[in-house]
C-alpha cells in the first residue's frame, strides 16, 4: 500500500504514526513482516522499519516513526509492504497519519505538535492555530469549517472523513 504524495514544508519535521494488529499467528516457515518505507521527492524508497507482526498479545500497537530527509523536500510518500508466505495471511493497519511538528529554533526549545487523529466518537485537532480547518465526508460534503484557535475535539458520527488544513489533507476513520 502506497500513500498519496504529502506536501512537505522544509521548516517542519514529520512523524509517521499508525497502528498494527500484533500477535498474528502463522504456521508458515517465513513469519509475516511489515516493511515501512518512505520516498522523498520521488526518490527511491528507503526502508524505515521492519515489524514482525507475530510478536505481541493480539492487540493493536502504536508505531511512531520520524521521516528522514525532509529538510530539502517538497513532498513525501510512505509505503507499507507485507512479506507473507501464504495468500491467506493478512496484516492489519489502522489510523495512518503523517504529523508535522515545528522544528525547534534552539536545542532547548520544545517542538509544537500538530496532529489530526480519530478519537472515539470524533476527531481530535491539535495545533494549527490561526489556520482554516475544513471537515468533509468522503462524498465531498462539507460538515464543519472553522479557524483553529487551539486544540479541539469534534463530535462526529462513525465514518471516514477528510480534514483539510491549508493545503494539507488528512484521512480520518471515526468509530
Amino acid at each position: 500500500m502506497v500513500s498519496p504524495k504529502v506536501v512537505i514544508d522544509p521548516t517542519m519535521a514529520y512523524t509517521l504514526s499508525f497502528y498494527v494488529y500484533m500477535g498474528y499467528s502463522s504456521s508458515a516457515a517465513v513469519m509475516p513482516t511489515l516493511v515501512v518505507s518512505q520516498s522523498i521527492n520521488d526518490d527511491p524508497y528507503e526502508e524505515l522499519m521492519t515489524i514482525d507482526v507475530t510478536e505481541g498479545n493480539g492487540e493493536w500497537t502504536l508505531f511512531e516513526i520520524p521521516l528522514t530527509g525532509t529538510e530539502l523536500a517538497n513532498h513525501a510518500k510512505v509505503c507499507f509492504r507485507g512479506n507473507m508466505s501464504m495468500m491467506s495471511e493478512r496484516i492489519w493497519l489502522d489510523n495512518i497519519s503523517i504529523t508535522a511538528i515545528d522544528k525547534p529554533s534552539s536545542v532547548d526549545e520544545l517542538a509544537t505538535k500538530q496532529q489530526i487523529t480519530a478519537v472515539k466518537g470524533g476527531i481530535s485537532i491539535e495545533g494549527f492555530e490561526g489556520q482554516q480547518v475544513r471537515v468533509f465526508t468522503v462524498d465531498g460534503r462539507q460538515v464543519d469549517a472553522f479557524v483553529a484557535d487551539g486544540n479541539r475535539n469534534l463530535s462526529m458520527s462513525p465514518g471516514i472523513y477528510i480534514v483539510t488544513v491549508g493545503k494539507q489533507a488528512y484521512k480520518v476513520s471515526v468509530r
